[in-house]
């Protein structure tokens, strides 16, 4: 199932990520301490702490529904 994915797809791991924005276009540029992508579509995984700490990094901002929700959800009790 995830074989065609991975065959077309740019992946960048343990990529310090600066700042994600979504262009007027509809693809989404990445700024990262070793350059600068653009991507049709892009998954990023972060820990919570960091996402709840560092949304400013989204522009345009991630909908109000959506830092909600971040805001929201505990962590660090195990």
């Amino acid at each position: 199932m995830a074989k065609p994915v991975l065959e077309g797809a740019n992946i960048k791991l343990s990529t310090k990520v600066t700042s994600v924005e979504t262009t007027s276009a509809g693809t989404v540029k990445v700024f990262a301490g070793n350059g600068q992508f653009e991507f049709d579509e892009v998954v990023i995984t972060t820990p919570l702490g960091w996402l709840q700490r560092n949304k400013r990094v989204f522009n345009p901002p991630l909908p109000e529904r959506f830092s909600q929700a971040i805001d929201s959800i505990g962590h660090g009790s195990l």
